[in-house]
């Protein structure tokens, strides 16, 4: 076991459970998934749609575990043998895993900073956790844990060692964020933007705005509030906010807005990155960040705001940019079999991120041929085809040579190009055919550039395995 565990009577108070029986006080931490190394750990078995961990209690308790909690539905618990297990009930386990954490959280007292967005912020947190890093040792929540259960996880995961930890937040419907928030208890919170995510949810961007302010709205009194003062819904949280309270600190960063806290000026993109300007702080400097996709800029603001907020000096935030690298899947740059040059996000698509990387790609210098490889864009509900077709249209506008598409909308998408026109060559299918893609693949070379998108449901990192042969598949 780890010199840091979870204590018996810890639990019992964060969670209000009733102990059932006792034989271990300390635990290795928590484990949901009763496939996994349990030896040691406090058992939290969750409920869901397709899945109830309720039914591998014994499992787990044969695997090792140290503890059992399980809740009030669970009908005859003596069936189970406890003679090696503590058992502990509670009313519901996922609100037992949250409690936990939070009380977790206070325990160890350490700074915590929150980001949330409709689009960017997977990569903001992970740039910030880079640029904090450089500084001091700092968690930060893996992959895309950012929901009910996730954030929990995160929280959990940090150690006494940890200096800051960097979570992030995610939602789809009301309430969400404002449950993230309680959880967590940020001393420092952010929203990168304002986006069209989860339009299906909200059926507006301003429905989608009043969602995200909550980090702002819930979050202590004393929390750090950072505002993206070039994002019209954010700067609107933030008036709002300073309506109510004036004069409380705040954090403001621009790219347009030299008299922003961070002001930082995107001067050239180039397939080596971006090479950017500015202040941070009132200090001047400037920084090639190799990183693809201008969109990337707000990222690197989100950032250096949050670095800045935990008290790095802006010679040493100016002095990591220059080192952040993106993630599996986040405009990740390889090189293709052939030569040619592959830009990967496939983590996730809306009409925003997707206008982004089709105006990256256009506005990038390329020695040939410019391709893309676009998957369907999920959660849109019945302005799926609406959005699609004006994707295809966005694209018909800019210099694209070949352009292939997969997913129910393609017929719609499709449509926006007219059947005469030479460029760009369209293939339009309902499902990714690897004959296409291998056709594609046979055409390119050394010069040309191919970016691949879509919704993280629709596996686009297939398309990459057949142009990549060294490529690793993520491992979630």
């Amino acid at each position: 076991m780890q010199n840091e565990s979870l204590k018996l009577d810890e639990i019992l108070k964060w969670t209000g459970g009733n102990l059932i029986n006792k034989v271990k006080d300390s635990f290795d931490f928590i484990g949901t998934d009763s496939r996994a190394d349990l030896k040691e750990k406090l058992f939290i078995p969750l409920r869901g749609d397709a899945f109830d961990g309720h039914q591998f209690i014994q499992m787990a308790m044969d695997k090792g575990c140290n503890g059992v909690v399980f809740d009030s539905k669970t009908k005859d618990p003596t069936k189970f043998d406890m003679k090696a297990t503590t058992v502990i009930q509670v009313e519901d386990t996922l609100k037992a895993l949250q409690d936990i954490s939070h009380g977790y959280r206070k325990k160890l007292n350490k700074k915590i900073v929150a980001i949330t967005g409709s689009a960017g912020k997977t990569t903001a947190k992970e740039f910030t956790s880079q640029i904090f890093n450089t500084y001091k040792k700092t968690y930060a929540s893996q992959g895309s844990l950012n929901n009910h259960w996730g954030v929990p996880f995160s929280l959990l995961n940090m150690r006494a060692s940890d200096e800051f930890g960097v979570i992030e937040m995610g939602m789809n419907n009301y309430g969400e964020i404002q449950r993230l928030v309680e959880i967590a208890d940020p001393d420092v919170v952010v929203c990168t933007m304002v986006g069209l995510a989860h339009f299906e949810h909200f059926g507006s961007q301003e429905n989608i705005a009043k969602a995200k302010n909550e980090i702002y709205r819930y979050s202590r009194p004393d929390t750090l509030r950072i505002f993206n003062i070039d994002d019209s819904n954010v700067k609107k949280m933030m008036e709002n906010f300073l309506n109510v309270n004036p004069g409380k600190p705040t954090i403001q960063f621009s790219q347009v807005n030299p008299k922003s806290d961070i002001y930082l000026n995107l001067k050239k993109v180039s397939s080596e990155g971006l090479f950017i300007e500015g202040t941070i702080a009132g200090q001047s400097g400037q920084a090639l960040v190799p990183v693809f996709g201008k969109h990337n800029i707000t990222n690197v603001l989100v950032a250096s705001a949050l670095a800045l907020s935990v008290g790095m000096k802006p010679d040493m935030i100016w002095g990591a940019l220059g080192k952040l690298k993106t993630n599996w899947g986040r405009n990740q740059l390889l090189k293709a079999d052939t030569g040619a040059q592959v830009i990967f996000d496939g983590y996730n698509a809306n009409p925003d991120s997707m206008q982004s990387l089709i105006e990256n790609v256009s506005e990038t210098p390329v020695a040939g041929k410019r391709v893309l490889v676009l998957g369907e864009m999920l959660e849109l509900g019945e302005t799926k085809d609406k959005f699609h077709f004006e994707l295809a249209k966005k694209i018909k506008s800019k210099n694209y040579d070949r352009v292939v598409f997969f997913g129910p909308s393609w017929k719609h998408f499709k449509d926006a190009f007219d059947s005469g026109s030479e460029k760009p060559q369209v293939w339009a299918t309902e499902k990714m055919d690897e004959a296409i893609i291998n056709e594609v693949k046979g055409d390119l070379k050394a010069g040309d550039l191919i970016a691949i998108k879509g919704s993280r449901g629709m596996k686009t990192e297939k398309v990459v395995s057949l142009l990549v042969q060294a490529f690793s598949h993520e491992k979630i």
